[in-house]
């Protein structure tokens, strides 16, 4: 399944961003290492808004939920 997960980020510069959300593609790789099969997908950023919608693919929201929280 996949999920979206929407992040407000105020005040973050470009460089953080691209940091944290190469972040999320090793805490995923460790995920599948411990057995959720937790993918990330990518990102949408919305610079106006201070978003960004990331997409996952996972089991179950929980495991979401967890690469989210790493």
């Amino acid at each position: 399944m996949v999920y979206v997960v929407e992040r407000y980020l105020p005040g973050l510069s470009r460089s953080d961003l691209l940091r944290t959300l190469a972040a999320l593609e090793r805490t995923t790789e460790e995920l599948r290492g411990e057995g959720p099969a937790v993918r990330y997908l990518g990102s949408t950023i919305v610079i106006g808004d201070e978003a960004c919608f990331c997409q996952f693919e996972g089991p179950s929201e929980a495991d979401i939920a967890e690469a989210n929280r790493r």
